[in-house]
């Protein structure tokens, strides 16, 4: 009898022992797929971080005037953007004046940027003029969703337009360069 009672006490010891067991391999296993899928959802190349205090430029050459270039200048905080667009001589590279200025909010949703305008001001009736002239707008866009990619380098930043709002002049895809 004596005999028998160890080998319970060794069967009941030995049942414990694996139940920890398994109880230690089901938490391990619960905290590497967390780990993964956190990893997966983090997509580092469409953080917020990656556009946060950067700037971001474009330039388009003025057909009248071969010595004008149009710089578009797109500059994000943590949760803000300015847009300004001004004209710079093609030599001097010299700020000759102010065509817009536009200030919002931005948010990144999986891989769409989504911007939402807080003010749009613009110089009316000529192609630029003194910062201290810029209107605000009476009707502006309040929100523009754009589809968000980034150069290798991350030194490529491309906007795709996803939705143009009615009565809207939208291009297709921006793409801005940082230095």
């Amino acid at each position: 009898m004596k005999f028998k009672i160890s080998l319970q006490r060794i069967g009941k010891l030995f049942r414990t022992e694996r139940k920890k067991a398994m109880k230690q391999i089901n938490t391990l296993l619960l905290l590497i797929t967390v780990v993964v899928l956190s990893a997966c959802n983090n997509n580092p190349d469409f953080d917020n971080l990656q556009l946060a205090s950067t700037e971001w430029k474009r330039e388009h050459q003025v057909e009248d005037n071969k010595d004008t270039i149009l710089r578009i200048e797109l500059t994000f905080g943590a949760t803000t953007f300015t847009q300004e667009g001004f004209y710079v001589g093609k030599e001097s590279n010299q700020i000759l004046g102010y065509s817009f200025r536009e200030e919002g909010t931005y948010q990144i949703i999986g891989e769409e940027l989504h911007l939402l305008y807080t003010a749009q001001k613009y110089i009316p009736n000529q192609l630029y003029g003194d910062f201290s002239e810029l209107e605000e707008a009476e009707r502006f866009v309040p929100k523009q969703k754009f589809g968000l990619e980034f150069s290798t380098e991350k030194t490529l930043l491309i906007l795709r337009t996803i939705d143009c709002p009615p009565n809207a002049s939208c291009v297709d895809m921006l793409e801005y360069w940082k230095d």
